[in-house]
């Protein structure tokens, strides 16, 4: 059991240094993701010719939803992480400028149709508000904290598994 344990802390603190560092990556503009990405840091909701375009400070991004919800594309934004402002021109390009504004309030988490997610409400001209959805899977796979989260308790559960780890660590290291 203790050895399995190991296994699972172990693979849990891989996993969670890479989503940390594939995070860091995305922010900094060192690697591009065109995929969608968790609502982290939500900076605005801006409509424009029947898609939906939804600012992320941390991943220093902007996503692209089409009329139905789908994930378009994601347009990659210079602010290495911290908050800005951003406008939608008239050829659909996006352009950000450093900002202290406040972040837009994404949904909380609820029981949709099919899954467990949350949910983003926004106008676009129109009375009543729409709503976007993402599965807080997503958030919970993809997210900057669960990966730093998942990483520092793997590292402790390893611990308190393999007391004698640092010693065999410090040993090796001589």
């Amino acid at each position: 059991m203790k050895r399995t344990l190991q296994i699972v802390f172990g693979t849990g603190v891989v996993i969670g240094v890479l989503n940390m560092v594939v995070g860091w990556a995305v922010t900094f503009g060192l690697i591009s993701w065109s995929g969608e990405l968790p609502w982290f840091g939500v900076q605005g909701v801006q409509c424009h010719e029947g898609h939906v375009y939804v600012g992320l400070e941390y991943f220093s991004s902007v996503l692209v939803y089409n009329e139905q919800g789908v994930h378009v594309r994601t347009i990659p934004v210079p602010t290495h992480g911290k908050p800005y402002l951003f406008s939608v021109q008239d050829d659909g390009s996006v352009h950000a400028s450093l900002s202290h504004a406040p972040r837009y309030r994404a949904g909380d988490y609820r029981i949709g149709t099919e899954r467990l997610e949350r949910y983003l409400e926004f106008h676009c001209g129109e009375k009543d508000p729409r709503t976007l959805r993402q599965s807080v899977l997503w958030l919970l796979v993809a997210g900057p904290l669960p990966g730093g989260l998942l990483g520092f308790f793997s590292i402790l559960g390893l611990l308190v598994t393999t007391p004698n780890l640092l010693v065999f660590l410090f040993e090796r290291s001589k």
